[in-house]
């Protein structure tokens, strides 16, 4: 997956657009680990962070020392907020 999305950010970047990795609740990208592993594995000159705090948190990481440690390859940012209910609404079967 590291190698593909390199790869997209090498294309991307010949044609003046910026690419960066957007971690997501329910992908291979949601723990705190699985998103620093992909960042480590991405080459930060051709694929940068953009980092959505809702979903970090839906994957049970805290954003902000994410957004600390990445700052320097972040692209972009969703900021978002998560209920503080959100376990249970999920649970319930709200849909989220």
């Amino acid at each position: 997956m590291a190698d593909a999305m390199n790869e997209a950010g090498r294309q991307a970047q010949a044609v003046g657009i910026v690419a960066a990795m957007h971690p997501h609740w329910g992908t291979v990208a949601e723990t705190q680990e699985e998103i620093e592993l992909l960042l480590n594995l991405l080459d930060p000159s051709v694929v940068g962070f953009a980092p959505d705090s809702g979903q970090i948190a839906k994957g049970g990481a805290d954003p902000v020392p994410l957004f600390r440690d990445y700052a320097d390859r972040i692209r972009h940012v969703h900021l978002k907020d998560l209920s503080p209910e959100w376990g249970e609404m999920q649970g319930a079967g709200v849909p989220l």
